[in-house]
Protein backbone atom coordinates (compact mmCIF):
# COMPACT_ATOMS: atom_id res chain seq x y z
CA UNK A 1 0.00 0.00 0.00
CA UNK A 2 1.60 3.33 -0.86
CA UNK A 3 0.69 6.78 1.80
CA UNK A 4 -0.86 9.35 -0.42
CA UNK A 5 1.17 12.21 -0.40
CA UNK A 6 -0.70 15.71 0.79
CA UNK A 7 0.58 18.62 -1.32
CA UNK A 8 0.97 21.94 0.88
CA UNK A 9 -1.95 24.40 0.83
CA UNK A 10 0.41 27.21 1.60
CA UNK A 11 3.44 27.33 -0.95
CA UNK A 12 5.02 30.88 -0.81
CA UNK A 13 4.31 33.81 1.64
CA UNK A 14 5.50 37.51 1.10
CA UNK A 15 6.72 39.77 3.48
CA UNK A 16 6.48 43.24 3.36
CA UNK A 17 9.72 45.38 5.95
CA UNK A 18 10.18 48.50 5.80
CA UNK A 19 14.53 47.96 6.62
CA UNK A 20 15.75 44.82 4.09
CA UNK A 21 19.13 44.87 5.61
CA UNK A 22 17.91 44.31 8.66
CA UNK A 23 15.01 42.29 8.39
CA UNK A 24 17.84 40.26 6.77
CA UNK A 25 20.04 39.93 9.57
CA UNK A 26 16.83 39.55 12.24
CA UNK A 27 15.55 36.64 10.28
CA UNK A 28 18.48 34.86 9.64
CA UNK A 29 19.59 34.94 13.34
CA UNK A 30 15.95 33.48 14.05
CA UNK A 31 16.33 30.82 11.44
CA UNK A 32 19.90 29.61 12.03
CA UNK A 33 21.03 30.29 8.64
CA UNK A 34 23.14 33.28 6.34
CA UNK A 35 20.44 34.95 4.09
CA UNK A 36 21.35 36.64 1.22
CA UNK A 37 20.09 39.64 -0.54
CA UNK A 38 19.14 38.93 -3.91
CA UNK A 39 18.84 41.88 -6.55
CA UNK A 40 18.29 40.21 -10.07
CA UNK A 41 14.93 38.33 -9.07
CA UNK A 42 12.53 40.97 -10.48
CA UNK A 43 11.83 44.70 -10.32
CA UNK A 44 12.63 44.36 -6.11
CA UNK A 45 15.40 43.08 -4.13
CA UNK A 46 14.51 40.45 -2.41
CA UNK A 47 15.81 37.75 0.59
CA UNK A 48 14.97 34.44 0.44
CA UNK A 49 14.28 32.42 3.47
CA UNK A 50 15.46 29.49 1.89
CA UNK A 51 17.33 28.12 -1.02
CA UNK A 52 15.22 29.14 -4.06
CA UNK A 53 15.78 25.28 -5.55
CA UNK A 54 14.57 24.37 -2.09
CA UNK A 55 10.50 22.83 -3.39
CA UNK A 56 9.10 22.64 0.31
CA UNK A 57 7.48 25.63 1.37
CA UNK A 58 9.01 28.96 1.83
CA UNK A 59 8.76 32.86 1.54
CA UNK A 60 10.53 36.27 0.77
CA UNK A 61 11.23 39.29 2.36
CA UNK A 62 10.74 42.29 0.38
CA UNK A 63 11.25 46.54 0.74
CA UNK A 64 7.53 47.59 1.13
CA UNK A 65 5.15 48.84 3.95
CA UNK A 66 3.94 46.46 6.02
CA UNK A 67 0.47 45.72 6.28
CA UNK A 68 -1.81 45.73 9.37
CA UNK A 69 -3.79 43.24 7.80
CA UNK A 70 -1.12 40.54 7.42
CA UNK A 71 1.38 39.36 5.03
CA UNK A 72 0.51 38.24 1.61
CA UNK A 73 0.14 33.60 0.94
CA UNK A 74 0.06 32.51 -1.77
CA UNK A 75 -2.48 29.27 -1.49
CA UNK A 76 -2.10 26.06 -4.08
CA UNK A 77 -5.76 25.08 -5.28
CA UNK A 78 -6.33 22.10 -7.47
CA UNK A 79 -7.77 22.09 -11.16
CA UNK A 80 -7.51 24.51 -13.75
CA UNK A 81 -6.93 28.30 -12.98
CA UNK A 82 -10.50 28.84 -14.54
CA UNK A 83 -11.66 26.34 -12.52
CA UNK A 84 -10.46 28.08 -9.38
CA UNK A 85 -11.19 30.89 -10.42
CA UNK A 86 -15.49 29.98 -10.77
CA UNK A 87 -14.65 28.76 -7.51
CA UNK A 88 -13.53 31.79 -5.96
CA UNK A 89 -16.56 33.80 -7.62
CA UNK A 90 -19.18 31.08 -6.33
CA UNK A 91 -17.76 31.64 -2.76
Amino acid sequence: MTEKQIAPTVVWAEIAVTDLEKSREYYGAVLQRELTTVHNAGPNPMVPLSDMDDPTVSAHLYPGTPSRDGNTIHLLVSGKLEEAMDRVTAA
